[in-house]
């Protein structure tokens, strides 16, 4: 058995970074990060915490809440979840019809214009469990 020191110092190289969105059902929470930097969370609103880099604060991450609760709410305006993948940018669409706040909404809005730019999607599979 390998301890977690010899690992560490033996491990293989963890490879290069991509951006891919992360969604854990038991905190229904969706995060990802846009680059793989050192960051600290600022709190926008009441669902969305966005990471900025520590050298020159420039966002390069987030965490939205309360994901199932606004497919949920996309599902009543007609969207089905048939296709094995979401459009990352579609979510955080939705998530910026409902902010309160003009900053809010600008965060929402320039983190869907992102995803939609990386490309980045989510597994439709795990949302679908509830």
């Amino acid at each position: 058995m390998v301890t977690l020191q010899q690992f560490l110092k033996d491990g293989e190289p963890m490879g290069e970074f991509r951006p891919s969105p992360l969604y854990t059902p038991h905190g229904d929470s969706l995060t990802f990060y846009l680059k793989d930097e050192d960051g600290y969370g600022e709190r926008i609103d009441d669902l969305l915490t966005i990471y900025k880099s520590t050298t020159d604060h420039e966002i390069i991450g987030c965490q939205v809440k309360g994901v199932r609760r606004k497919l949920e709410r996309l599902k009543r305006l007609t969207l089905t979840l048939k296709a094995p993948r979401l459009e990352l940018g579609l979510l955080f669409l939705a998530y910026m019809a409902d902010a309160d706040s003009p900053e809010a909404r600008h965060q929402y809005e320039w983190l869907g214009e992102q995803a939609k730019n990386l490309g980045l999607e989510l597994p439709t599979r795990e949302l679908l469990t509830v």
